[in-house]
């Protein structure tokens, strides 16, 4: 426990930033929603009852390809962090989205279904963003700065951390896949 604790204090200044970063980007969602013409909102109410929900394992997959390739480039961070903002974004529409069709009994439904949905890959999403911009900091001050470190034993490590995360979010999603739908219909009443 105390070794988690430790990794959070280190990591403090890309939690912080990662959780501005959250903030604005779920308070951009929700003004966007306000932004929305009265057609596109009533075509999402409309379908809102229909909705079956799928995990976003091909999604996630090559996101996630995509940010270790470039990690090792150190633009890996960058892309994270656009993934990271549009996935705030989401979470901010989507919670619009459903108080205003419904109030707050709809909104309870869309703070679970954000639970159950993306909760696990904003937070695996966050690790990986620590690991790559710590990765992109250092590759970045070894060729730039001149700084020294061990490079190669550094990016071995944060690459198999970075993999070990990204088969927990796939794991994660194939579970989603096969019962994700269950789980949420048990709060369908609340629709």
């Amino acid at each position: 426990m105390k070794k988690i604790w430790t990794s959070l204090y280190k990591a403090r200044k890309s939690l912080i930033f990662l959780g501005i970063i959250f903030l604005i980007g779920l308070l951009v969602g929700i003004i966007y929603f306000g932004t929305v013409n009265d057609t596109i909102v009533s075509n999402i109410q409309e379908n809102l009852l229909n909705t079956h929900f799928n995990s976003n394992i091909q999604y996630h997959i090559i996101f996630f390809s995509i940010i270790i390739f470039f990690s090792f480039c150190g633009l890996g961070a960058s892309i994270g962090l656009f993934l990271y903002f549009y996935e705030a974004l989401s979470i901010g529409f989507v919670l619009a989205t459903y108080f205003s069709v419904g109030g707050f009994s709809e909104l309870i439904f869309a703070i679970i279904y954000v639970i159950l949905y993306k909760f696990v890959y904003v937070l695996l999403l966050s690790l990986i963003l620590i690991k790559s911009l710590n990765l992109s900091k250092n590759i970045l001050g070894y060729f730039i700065l001149k700084k020294d470190c061990d490079l190669k034993n550094m990016a071995i490590t944060n690459f198999l951390i970075i993999i070990k995360y990204c088969f927990i979010a796939i794991i994660y999603d194939i579970f989603l896949e096969f019962f994700g739908n269950s789980i949420l219909g048990i709060f369908n009443f609340l629709i």
